[in-house]
């Protein structure tokens, strides 16, 4: 007769072990299904409760993830070469640009200056011999100079004049003494312009004849100022021989007007 009032006994040891295997499959397997449900509700239930809590920490209903900060260096790899960190980008400069303006050559401050000039050289010269007047014992002219020349030249100082037989002949007596009458200029002769010095002639009479020696001359010798060459002035006379008898004296030449 069977009990209902609880599972039946078994009936041996190998029975018994049978019996309580099977209990401990159903055991394991009513475990599984509990615990595969429980975790799909919990699924569930955190997609529900996660954009709702994700929609109360940002305003702006945006996703954030947030997680510790990356320690990874941002660095770039030069295929040929080791790695190499990745310069940062700064602001763009804002200092202006500069430009060197050209050189320029300063403007000329005047007209360039004319060459200098040189002394009128005694080709370039004729002389005449023009009287001034006399006085007592004595006679003056005007000794002259010409620029014949095509270019401007400068006289300056006084003039070498001496008493000759000849035109080419040897000087006789003294030659002229300076007078200082006029002062040391600077002239300048323009081609065709003129310049004049006093010369003064002592009348050779005046002299004592035995120390005068007088002796007949055709003309003057005349060296312009700092030029070693002469010109001939033809002025026949008589005058004394004797250097220690001077007849002559020149003063220094001054400038006239062209004509």
């Amino acid at each position: 007769m069977t009990s209902f009032d609880g599972p039946e006994a078994p009936s041996s040891p190998d029975a018994m072990l049978e019996r309580t295997w099977r209990r401990v499959v159903q055991i394991r397997r009513r475990r599984r299904r509990t615990v595969g449900g429980a975790a799909a509700v919990a699924a569930v239930a955190l997609a529900i409760a996660l954009p709702v809590a994700l929609h109360h920490d940002s305003p702006t209903g945006v996703v954030r993830v947030v997680g510790p900060p990356s320690t990874i260096p941002v660095s770039t790899t030069n295929p040929s070469g080791p790695t190499a960190t990745a310069p940062l980008a700064g602001p763009p400069s804002t200092t202006p640009a500069t430009s060197t303006p050209p050189s320029t050559a300063p403007p000329s401050s005047g007209p360039p200056s004319p060459p200098a000039l040189t002394a009128c050289a005694t080709s370039d010269l004729t002389a005449s011999l023009v009287s001034a007047g006399g006085a007592a014992g004595s006679v003056g002219y005007e000794l002259t100079f010409r620029n014949t020349g095509d270019v401007t030249c400068t006289l300056q100082g006084y003039p070498g004049v001496s008493y000759v037989t000849s035109s080419t002949g040897s000087p006789v007596g003294a030659p002229a003494g300076r007078d200082s009458v006029d002062p040391v200029t600077t002239v300048v002769l323009a081609p065709q312009g003129r310049a004049q010095a006093l010369l003064i002639e002592t009348d050779s009479l005046n002299y004592p004849p035995n120390t005068c020696r007088l002796t007949s001359v055709i003309g003057l010798r005349i060296y312009p100022p700092n030029q070693t060459a002469s010109l001939f002035v033809a002025q026949a006379t008589r005058a004394c021989s004797n250097a220690a008898d001077p007849v002559l004296q020149v003063a220094t030449v001054q400038g006239l007007s062209q004509g």
